[in-house]
């Protein structure tokens, strides 16, 4: 909301307090329900200024595209999907926030005169009720336009076979999420959302957002707790390796979150590498060291530590003609409200990250190509 809108808020709070104080006065004379009632409003005020403070001027994230001016090409989409998005979701962003601060006024304000006006009531529940539905409305309005749009945009500049699909069975990606073992015996319950898919020469590339619940004893209760959110990616490449390869970062999250003793890959041989900078970030498991030296060539592992130094954790599995990623990221493409709609950290995070798929499975398919007949 800009001033003059914040004022208008105001006065109508303002207008809306004296017109049930009156009524209250006329009926019963309760005072505490009326600053009950004052005090509701002064909240609601306040959360209406706090809650869409957003800013709206492109002058102002100026100072944060400077670090990734060097990528002319992310600089290039960011540009034309903000003069071709950005006012749509913004518009769309603040009436989701006043239609939802607009619904808790009328509850509130017909929770309060329930006892002396049921007609009152109703009505105000009515309002209240119609406006939770224009919120949910802009709200699927603004994540289609988001996902689809924005997002969709993104990544397509990477490669523009990568897209959302709404074909790919949450089965299947549950079946390649138990077989890449990367949280083995961790988790009772995947759920799926936000499926993107890939049919590139040389290998298939499904890729989506997963949370694991898992069945934990908590203050000598047991619970179904979310352990886990974050994504994952399967690649199908189009060569077949006869040994098991495990790159994780040197703490493996899942242990953290779960407050468990690291616990290695138990049928798995452990190696090191010659390069100081690599094992700095992560720990290597197979089952045929001199294979797995062939598979990580020095682009390959500065690919790694190029993405290891953007601070999102992830673990790497290849087996058979699979490539297994997990990216310890949370839910990654639900719009958050309460940022900038075109929000231009969060937008790079997407497209460098589906970058680094895309570049190290074009690696490890390159040298695939090469040692595997």
């Amino acid at each position: 909301m800009g001033k003059i809108e914040n004022n208008l808020f105001s006065i109508f709070l303002i207008l809306m307090w004296l017109t049930i104080a009156k009524h209250i006065l006329e009926n019963n004379g309760n005072m505490i329900l009326i600053l009950v009632l004052f005090f509701i409003c002064i909240v609601i005020g306040a959360a209406a200024i706090l809650i869409t403070k957003v800013e709206t001027e492109y002058g102002k994230s100026q100072s944060s595209i400077i670090k990734y001016t060097n990528d002319t090409e992310f600089k290039a989409v960011f540009d034309e999907v903000y003069k071709e998005f950005s006012p749509k979701l913004k518009a769309l962003n603040k009436q989701i926030k006043i239609s939802f601060i607009l619904s808790i006024m009328m509850f509130a304000t017909g929770f309060m005169c329930a006892l002396s006006n049921q007609t009152l009531f109703i009505v105000l529940s009515i309002i209240g009720a119609y406006f939770i539905i224009m919120s949910y409305i802009n709200y699927h309005e603004y994540t289609v336009i988001y996902k689809k749009k924005v997002v969709d945009r993104f990544i397509k500049s990477i490669d523009p076979r990568l897209g959302f699909s709404d074909t790919i069975s949450r089965e299947q990606i549950k079946s390649k999420f138990i077989d890449s073992r990367f949280k083995e015996n961790y988790f009772t319950t995947i759920n799926v959302d936000d499926c993107i898919t890939a049919n590139i020469e040389g290998y298939e590339m499904t890729f989506a957002d997963v949370a694991l619940n898992a069945v934990l004893k908590v203050d000598k209760t047991t619970k179904n707790v979310k352990v886990f959110e974050g994504s994952f990616a399967n690649i199908e490449l189009d060569k077949d390796i006869d040994f098991e390869l495990i790159i994780t970062r040197n703490e493996r999250f899942i242990e953290k979150i779960l407050n468990r003793d690291n616990r290695p890959y138990q049928d798995l041989n452990k190696f090191e590498l010659d390069s100081a900078l690599f094992e700095e970030y992560f720990d290597i498991y197979t089952t045929n060291e001199i294979e797995a030296m062939r598979i990580l060539t020095h682009d390959v592992m500065d690919k790694l530590v190029e993405f290891a130094e953007y601070n999102i954790e992830f673990e790497i599995a290849i087996r058979n003609n699979h490539l297994y990623i997990i990216f310890n990221t949370g839910s990654m493409f639900e719009p958050r409200l309460s940022k900038e709609p075109m929000d231009i950290d969060l937008l790079y995070t997407y497209y460098f990250l589906f970058l680094f798929i895309v570049l190290l499975t074009g690696q490890l398919h390159n040298v695939m190509q090469e040692y595997i007949p």
